[in-house]
């Protein structure tokens, strides 16, 4: 999955990712996809709404209306049940609502494709199936999305349209329709080694074909696939127009600007954020820095009442008094930003990797919006 939405970064990679049978650039499937990873990692000084309002404009070209835009996030809202919990902050959320969160802001780009990367992992089996569901109201909204998920339960297995079943070694053991309550998948292999009474369809790939820890399967599935007419009927669609090759009348998708948004949107939404970053949402923040200024003021101004500066001593004793008041406001600003940096690095990797702005403008804001405090410190 990282390979095919641009992610994976380390070792060789070998192939070509076609779109609409062109081969497609790390631009265009950055434009044209979302991916979806498996760690929820978001700003968490904003609300559910900020996150897909930033997300949606953004990630959407600017030629689109910002009234559109608005009609995204609701749509998004609707779609993933959120209403409820739009305006409260992101801090703190549960677990099922930050995988929510997750997909809503990559859905709020408005991708041709949806990548989803293990969107189930660490949540019990009731939160798991109202994820699914979901993401199910998303499908049939008119969107693709490409899952993978580990072990469902049937609940969540039954959702699915098609399934890319793989045994150890990355070969192919079923393409192709579910069926009804997955019939295809059960009936497609259980001729050759019956899947254990009870058991789940999911757990076909570790019980039946040998995919788990133990593999004491002899029966060959990849060749039985092989074999079989849903093969040779997923070789004669393979050689469509549109997917293999270029259709005459689809002309390839081409992008000439590296971000969507243009440069006022990300400063405009940039600067919004790092307000409630550091101004808005946590004022916990900047009333520590004020109350220590405070106390400085007060223990040094007790400390030097009353005194003259006539002698050299005294007016070293007065400069050093500046010094130390500016050394320990300086180390004190330096200090406490470092939790509040610290958690917003996770997102804007996150951010840097899906192109959503320039990095210049997120250092800008990071460090422009932080001086008026120090000044007034």
């Amino acid at each position: 999955m990282d390979v095919i939405a641009g992610r994976k970064t380390g070792g060789e990679i070998t192939g070509k990712i076609l779109l609409s049978g062109y081969e497609a650039n790390e631009l265009a499937i950055r434009r044209c996809t979302a991916y979806c990873e498996q760690m929820d990692i978001h700003s968490d000084a904003t609300t559910f709404r900020e996150a897909f309002t930033f997300s949606a404009f953004l990630q959407q070209d600017s030629s689109v209306s910002d009234s559109k835009k608005f009609d995204t996030v609701e749509e998004v809202l609707d779609l993933l049940d959120m209403h409820d919990i739009a305006d409260q902050i992101v801090r703190g959320s549960s677990m099922e609502h930050m995988k929510r969160l997750t997909i809503g802001v990559e859905l709020a780009a408005q991708p041709i494709v949806l990548f989803l990367d293990k969107s189930t992992s660490g949540l019990d089996a009731h939160s798991s199936k109202l994820i699914m569901d979901g993401v199910r109201k998303v499908t049939d909204s008119g969107r693709t999305i490409v899952c993978t998920i580990h072990q469902p339960s049937s609940d969540v297995c039954f959702l699915f349209d098609h399934l890319l079943l793989l045994k150890r070694g990355g070969e192919s053991v079923f393409v192709g329709e579910l069926g009804e309550k997955s019939r295809n998948l059960v009936q497609s292999n259980s001729r050759h080694a019956a899947p254990p009474r009870g058991s789940k369809p999911s757990n076909l790939d570790a019980e039946v074909i040998g995919a788990g820890v133990s593999n004491n399967v002899t029966t060959d599935f990849v060749q039985h696939f092989n074999d079989r007419a849903e093969k040779r009927t997923l070789a004669a669609a393979m050689e469509m127009p549109g997917v293999n090759h270029p259709a005459p009348d689809v002309p390839e998708m081409i992008f000439t600007k590296k971000r969507a948004a243009n440069s006022m949107t990300q400063l405009w939404f940039l600067m919004k954020r790092f307000n409630d970053r550091y101004c808005t949402h946590p004022p916990t923040y900047n009333i520590m820095r004020f109350a220590i200024s405070l106390m400085l003021a007060i223990v040094f101004g007790l400390v030097f009442v009353g005194k003259s500066y006539k002698t050299y001593q005294e007016v070293n004793s007065g400069v050093g008094m500046i010094f130390t008041t500016m050394l320990f406001n300086g180390v004190i600003s330096f200090t406490s930003t470092l939790p509040i940096t610290s958690a917003e690095r996770p997102a804007f990797y996150r951010e840097r990797a899906s192109q959503t702005y320039n990095c210049l403008w997120h250092f800008i804001h990071f460090h422009s919006l932080k001086e008026p405090f120090l000044l007034i410190s």
